[in-house]
C-alpha cells in the first residue's frame, strides 16, 4: 500500500524536491540579482519589483488595472483577490526566475503559473509588446480565478482543452487584430490548421492562434453575449461538448465544420489574385531542402546570407551562400556547457561591408553582448548590456549600430571600432529600432510608447561628431508599424502594416512619395537588401513549408491592385541601365553556381574584424532617462518581506485488511518569489511506528543554493531461511545539509552532508536489536547540455562523477565510495538519436558500500531484497544500475561497470483510442537496446566469459530488447521487453518492465 501513495504522488514530489535530489542531472538556473525587491499594489493587483524597475512596475499596474476592469465587464465577474505579477527588468533576469522550475525558452516571453496564478513578465524594451504580454498572461490569471478558484486540482481534473485557454487569452488580449488576422491567414493558406478535435491535444503554437480564430469566429458569428456564456459553461464538469450544446446548442463538430468552412471563404480567394513568396524571387534550398531561418540579413554584395536556425535540438547562427544554400560557417550553438546562444525573436546579426565578418548580438548569463565571428573565430566587443538587438555595421566598417536595452530603456548606440568606445545616440520612453545605415547616415524606427504608432527617421551627427549626438528627420510615420528599413538608391524601402498584410512599400526621396512593392497572401519578414547587387533577401512560408527567398531589383516594382479583382505589376522604376547591367550579370552567376553547386566566395579582403578587449572602456553605465509611458494615481509601495504560503497540498488515503488505514501528504510552500521553498512529506501505513515523514528547507535567492532537511523513514524486511522467516523493521532518523554552485547553466557543484542513526528491530521470530549511526559526505560535479525531445534526450551529453565518504568518527561506518555515470546522445537523424551510457562504481574501507544490478531501473536506493540479516542495507548498499533481461538484484559487489547502447526510433506517429479511454497519443518513440553490466568484489577472481564448449559470457551479464515510450503529458509511461542472453544462448521468455519516467 505505502509504494501504491508513492507512484501516486511521483510528479509532485520530483516537482517540490528536484533540487535536494543529490543525484540528479538538470541544468541550473542561476540567480544573480542582488537587488532589493519591493511592491506596489492595489485593490485589483499586487506587483513584485525589482530596484531600478519602478517605471515599469507602476506602468504595469496602470495597465492590469484597465485590462482587468475591462474583462469583468466582459464577462461579470471580478477577483475577490489582487492577482499577484512580478515584472523583471529584462529577459536576462526574467530567465533566472524561481516561480518555474524548469528553464525558460526562448520563445516564452511571459507565463502564469498554476500555483499560485502569478503572473511573471519581463520587459523587453518595446511598450507595445509589453501591454500585449501582459495582458495576455492576466487573462490567464483572470481565467484560473474565474474557473477554477485559483486552484491546480481543478485545473488539472479540468476537461478544458488548452486552446480553449490559450486562444481565450489571445483573443480577450488582442481582439481579432492585423497581425492575428495574417499568422492566421499563413496557417490557413499552408494547409496548416486542424480540426478542433485534433487541436484539444496539440500543445504547439496552433493552440494560440487557431485557439484565438475559433473564438473570433464564435463573437462574430453568435456574438459576444453567447461566447462569454460559453466561457462561462467551460467551469463545469460538462467538457467541451456540453459547454457548446449549452451555450450555442452546436456539437464540436457541427463547430468545426462551420469554423473549417469559413476560414476557407476568407483566406483563399486571396490566393486567386494576390502575389506568393515565389512572385518575388527564388527560394533558396540546401541540397533539395528548405531553410527555415529567422532574423536573415544579406551581405552588402549579396554572395551571403546569415540567420539563427535550428541545429539538431539546439539552435545556431548559420552563415549560408545566397546561390546554394550551402553552409559556410555555424557560431553560437545553444546547449552547450558555456555558451549561451542566440535569440530567433528579432534580428541579431549584421554583416561587414566585405561581408567576411558579421557581428553577432547573444546571450550570455548576465544579458547580451556584442560579438564579431569571421573564418570560424569568435571574438568579444567590449559592449554589455541587458538586451542588445538589430546590429548594423557602417559602410565604411568603422562604427556598428545596435539597438541596446539598460534600466528598461531600449535605445539606439554606437560603438567606434577604433577607439572601442560606444555612445548612446538617444534617450526616452520610445523605443528605436531596425536601424540600417544609409550611406553615412542612420535609419532607425521609433515605436511610440503610447502605442500611437512608429517614425521612420534618419540621424546624423551633431557636428561631425556622434559622442555629441544626433540630429534625426522624419521620412515618414505609420499609425499600424513600420519593420526593416532598407536604404537603396531611390529611397527607403521597408515592411508596413496594412489591412490585408505586411507588405514591402518604397518611399521615394526626396519626392516624398510611397508606393507599394508587394501584394501578399502569404506573409514575409526579415527583408534585407544588397545595393550593389539589387537583391532582396527575405523569409516566408512556402508549399513547402518555411524558407529563405531571393528576388532581383524588387525596389523597382510597384503594385496596384482592387480587392479581389487582379494585381498590375509594374517593374523598372527609375532603374538605369548600370543597375539592368548588374542585376542581369547576378541572374548569370546565380544560374551558374546552381548548375554546378559551387558556392560563390567573396573577395579575399583584409578583415576589419576588431579583436576584443576585456577592459571597461571607461565611459561607465548608460543613464537611464524619463521612461515612464505615463503613469496614474497613488500605490501602496512597500519594501517586499518574504511570506510562506502553501503552493499546493497533495493527500492520499486508503485501507488495506492486512495493512489497515494508510496514507500521503505532501505540503509544498514557498513566498511569492519562489526565493524559499518548504516541502513537509508524511504517510503512514498500518502501524504508527510504521510512519515516514521529512521535513526540507530550500533557499534559492542567490547563486548558491542551500538546504537543510530532516527525516524519519522505516522499511520493513522478510529475510528467508531454510527452515523459517524473519520480519525486521529498519527505522532510519536523519538529517541532511545540501548546496549547489553553478558555474554555468549546465555545469554544477553539489554537495551534501548526511548523518544518519538505524534502529533495527525484529518484529517476527526474531530477537534482533541493534543501533548504528553513519556521518557521510559527499561532493558531485554534474555536466548536462542535453538537449530534450518528447519523451528523453536527442543530443548532447550527461556527466556525473561522485565521491562519498564516511569517515568513521566514533566507531561508526567508514568507506569511500567514487562513482560516474557518463551518457551520450549521437544524433543519427531528424528522427533517430543513438543513446549511450557507461557507468562504474568503486567503494573501499571497512565498510564498503555494496551495488546490487538487474532490473529496469538505473539509480534507484535499494530498500531490501537481500538475503543476510547482519547487512545494514539502509547504509550500505545501494542499486547501482539496470540491466534490463536480469533479475531485480540479481548480482552484487563492491565494484559495479554497466553500460548501455539504445537506438530510439519513430514508432506511432499519432494513435486515436475510443476505449479503454478516449485518448490521443502522439509521437510515441520505440527503443532497440543492449544492456551489460557485471558486479564483483576483487578484480583478480573476475572472469568475463568463457570458451569451455563455445564462447559466452561469464561474470558479464547482458539483456538485449525492445521497447516503446509514450509521453502522456504528466509522465512519460515505458514498457521494455527484454531476453537475458550470454551470447551463446538466450532465454525462452522475456521479461516485462512498465516503469515512468524519461529516457536515460
Amino acid at each position: 500500500m505505502k509504494s501504491c501513495f508513492a507512484v501516486a504522488s511521483v510528479l509532485l514530489v520530483f516537482l517540490s524536491v528536484s533540487s535536494l535530489e543529490a543525484s540528479s542531472y538538470g541544468r541550473t538556473k542561476i540567480q544573480l540579482g542582488d537587488a532589493s525587491w519591493w511592491v506596489v499594489s492595489s485593490d485589483a493587483v499586487t506587483v513584485y519589483f525589482p530596484r531600478g524597475a519602478e517605471v515599469q512596475a507602476e506602468s504595469l499596474l496602470v495597465f492590469s488595472e484597465r485590462e482587468l476592469e475591462e474583462l469583468s465587464r466582459s464577462f461579470d465577474y471580478r477577483p475577490d483577490r489582487p492577482v499577484p505579477v512580478i515584472a523583471y527588468i529584462s529577459p536576462s533576469s526574467f530567465r533566472q526566475t524561481e516561480t518555474i522550475s524548469g528553464e525558460l525558452s526562448e520563445g516564452i516571453g511571459g507565463v502564469t503559473e498554476f500555483f499560485k496564478s502569478r503572473v511573471v513578465v519581463p520587459f523587453t524594451g518595446s511598450w507595445n509588446d509589453y501591454r500585449h504580454v501582459v495582458s495576455h498572461e492576466l487573462n490567464h490569471a483572470f481565467v484560473y480565478d474565474m474557473l477554477f478558484q485559483r486552484s491546480i486540482e481543478n485545473i488539472i481534473y479540468s476537461r478544458t482543452p488548452l486552446w480553449a485557454l490559450e486562444g481565450l487569452a489571445e483573443y480577450t488580449s488582442l481582439g481579432w487584430d492585423r497581425q492575428s488576422d495574417g499568422e492566421f491567414k499563413d496557417m490557413v493558406i499552408g494547409e496548416e490548421i486542424v480540426s478542433i478535435e485534433e487541436l484539444g491535444s496539440r500543445g504547439d503554437f496552433l493552440v494560440y492562434r487557431q485557439g484565438q480564430a475559433i473564438y473570433h469566429f464564435i463573437a462574430s458569428r453568435y456574438g459576444e453575449e453567447r461566447l462569454s456564456r460559453f466561457v462561462h459553461a467551460l467551469d463545469s464538469d460538462r467538457g467541451l461538448e456540453g459547454s457548446l450544446d449549452h451555450s450555442l446548442g452546436i456539437s464540436v463538430e457541427q463547430l468545426d465544420r462551420r469554423f473549417q468552412t469559413w476560414a476557407r471563404e476568407t483566406y483563399w480567394p486571396r490566393m486567386g489574385w494576390q502575389e506568393g513568396p515565389d512572385d518575388l524571387g527564388y527560394e533558396v534550398q540546401d541540397d533539395g531542402e528548405s531553410i527555415c531561418q529567422e532574423g536573415t540579413v544579406l551581405s552588402a554584395d549579396g554572395e551571403r546570407f546569415a540567420g539563427v536556425e535550428q541545429y539538431r535540438s539546439d539552435l545556431a547562427l548559420v552563415v549560408r551562400s545566397a546561390y546554394t544554400g550551402e553552409v559556410i560557417d555555424r557560431y553560437f550553438r545553444t546547449g552547450g556547457i558555456g555558451d549561451y546562444g542566440v535569440s530567433y525573436l528579432y534580428r541579431v546579426c549584421g554583416f561587414s561591408p566585405g561581408g567576411d565578418s558579421l557581428v553577432v548580438a547573444r546571450h550570455t548569463l548576465r544579458g547580451d553582448v556584442l560579438s564579431v565571428c569571421s573564418e570560424g573565430e569568435t571574438s568579444d566587443l567590449p559592449v554589455s548590456f541587458d538586451l542588445i538587438r538589430d546590429p548594423a555595421w557602417s559602410p565604411d566598417g568603422s562604427m556598428i549600430c545596435f539597438s541596446a536595452m539598460s534600466g528598461g530603456v531600449l535605445d539606439l548606440y554606437l560603438l567606434d571600432l577604433h577607439t572601442m568606445i560606444w555612445s548612446r545616440l538617444t534617450t526616452g520612453a520610445d523605443a528605436e529600432l531596425h536601424s540600417s545605415w544609409r550611406g553615412d547616415r542612420l535609419l532607425f524606427v521609433l515605436e511610440k510608447s503610447d502605442g500611437s504608432g512608429s517614425y521612420l527617421l534618419e540621424a546624423g551627427p551633431v557636428e561631425g561628431s556622434w559622442a555629441g549626438g544626433i540630429v534625426a528627420d522624419t521620412l515618414f510615420f505609420d499609425a499600424g508599424g513600420i519593420e526593416h528599413p532598407m536604404p537603396t538608391s531611390m529611397g527607403v524601402m521597408m515592411l508596413l502594416d496594412r489591412p490585408d498584410s505586411w507588405n514591402l512599400f518604397h518611399l521615394d526621396l526626396p519626392s516624398e512619395s510611397l508606393r507599394q512593392v508587394s501584394c501578399l497572401y502569404r506573409s514575409i519578414d526579415y527583408p534585407s537588401w544588397s545595393e550593389s547587387s539589387a537583391t532582396l533577401a527575405f523569409t516566408s512560408s512556402g508549399a513547402s513549408g518555411c524558407g529563405v527567398f531571393i528576388g532581383d531589383s524588387i525596389s523597382s516594382r510597384e503594385v496596384t491592385y482592387q480587392n479581389l479583382a487582379g494585381l498590375t505589376v509594374r517593374t523598372g522604376i527609375g532603374v538605369d541601365d548600370a543597375t539592368d547591367d548588374v542585376t542581369s550579370a547576378r541572374i548569370a552567376a546565380e544560374a551558374a553556381a546552381r548548375e554546378d553547386g559551387q558556392t560563390s566566395r567573396p573577395p579575399d579582403v583584409e578583415a576589419g574584424s576588431p579583436e576584443g578587449r576585456e577592459e571597461d572602456p571607461g565611459n561607465g553605465e548608460p543613464s537611464t532617462g524619463d521612461t515612464a509611458p505615463g503613469t496614474a494615481g497613488q500605490y501602496r509601495i512597500r519594501p517586499y518581506s518574504p511570506r510562506l504560503t502553501v503552493d499546493y497540498v497533495t493527500a492520499l488515503a486508503g485501507y488495506d485488511s492486512y495493512l489497515g488505514l494508510a496514507g500521503y501528504t505532501q505540503v509544498v510552500l514557498s513566498d511569492v518569489l519562489a526565493h524559499h521553498r518548504v516541502i513537509v512529506n508524511a504517510d503512514v501505513s498500518g502501524d504508527v511506528a510504521d510512519a515516514d515523514a521529512a521535513l526540507y528547507y530550500i533557499n534559492l535567492r542567490r547563486r548558491l543554493d542551500a538546504g537543510i532537511g530532516a527525516f524519519r523513514l522505516t522499511s520493513k524486511y522478510i529475510f528467508v531461511f531454510p527452515d523459517h522467516e524473519e520480519l525486521i523493521r529498519d527505522t532510519d532518523l536523519g538529517g541532511v545539509l545540501y548546496f549547489r554552485y553553478p558555474f554555468t547553466p549546465g555545469l554544477k557543484v553539489e554537495g551534501e552532508a548526511v548523518y544518519r542513526h538505524i534502529h533495527r528491530e525484529g518484529l517476527v521470530n526474531s530477537s534482533e536489536s541493534s543501533d548504528a549511526g553513519i556521518l557521510s559526505l559527499g561532493l558531485a560535479g554534474v555536466l548536462d547540455n542535453a538537449q530534450w525531445g518528447y519523451v528523453g534526450p536527442r543530443v548532447g551529453s550527461r556527466l556525473r562523477a561522485e565521491i562519498e565518504v564516511a569517515p568513521g568518527l566514533g566507531g561508526q561506518a567508514s568507506y569511500t565510495t567514487v562513482s560516474a555515470d557518463l551518457r551520450h546522445y549521437v544524433w543519427v537523424s531528424s528522427k533517430a538519436t543513438l543513446g549511450l551510457r557507461l557507468a562504474g562504481a568503486t567503494s573501499w574501507g571497512e565498510d564498503a558500500q555494496r551495488f546490487y544490478l538487474g532490473g529496469a531501473v538505473s539509480h534507484r536506493r535499494l530498500t531490501g531484497e537481500v538475503t543476510e540479516l547482519d547487512d545494514l542495507v539502509g547504509f550500505y548498499s545501494n542499486y547501482g544500475d539496470h540491466l534490463r533481461g536480469i533479475e531485480y538484484s540479481a548480482v552484487s559487489g563492491r565494484r559495479y561497470v554497466s553500460a548501455t547502447a539504445e537506438l530510439r526510433v519513430p514508432f506511432v506517429r499519432r494513435l486515436v483510442m475510443d476505449a479503454p479511454l478516449p485518448i490521443v497519443l502522439y509521437q510515441a518513440r520505440g527503443v532497440m537496446f543492449v544492456d551489460a553490466g557485471a558486479a564483483f568484489d576483487d578484480p583478480a577472481d573476475f572472469r568475463g566469459a568463457s570458451t569451455d564448449g563455445g564462447f559466452r559470457l561469464d561474470d558479464v551479464l547482458m539483456g538485449i530488447g525492445l521497447g516503446w515510450r509514450v509521453n502522456l503529458g504528466v509522465f512519460v509511461l515505458k514498457h521494455d521487453i527484454a531476453w537475458q542472453t550470454d551470447l551463446g544462448s538466450i532465454a525462452a521468455h522475456p521479461e516485462h518492465y512498465i516503469t515512468f519516467g524519461g529516457e536515460f
